[in-house]
């Protein structure tokens, strides 16, 4: 069985200090969030990641903080962003009903 920690993933955001799992025991230990971005650097999902980043860093992470209302998808113990529709989301102009991408989060809490 491998080994993971948690380390400081993005910390610049007003609301919100983001952490990532490492898997400690690899030749060169990578983030599991940037495993997950760089998957989708150079293929035709790559749009769908750059909406993910910006929900994490502008959204949640600079202008609202991390309210109950992006942690609405519940799946397998985890939070999977983004969020499913919502009133609220909606106003926002958020809208991922038909999102082909989910990275999977635990939220510590609000802010």
């Amino acid at each position: 069985m491998g080994s993971f920690a948690l380390q400081l993933w993005d910390d610049e955001s007003n609301y919100v200090t983001y952490y990532s799992v490492v898997k400690l025991d690899c030749d060169v230990p990578v983030m599991e969030v940037d495993l997950f971005f760089n998957r989708f650097n150079d293929n035709e999902y790559k749009e769908f990641a750059e909406d993910i980043l910006y929900l994490l860093i502008e959204t949640i992470g600079i202008k609202y903080g991390a309210v109950d209302a992006f942690f609405n998808r519940v799946e397998n113990k985890a939070f999977a962003l983004p969020p499913k529709k919502s009133d609220w989301l909606e106003s926002l102009k958020l809208d991922y009903l038909h999102f082909p991408l989910r990275l999977f989060a635990y939220r510590i809490n609000e802010i």
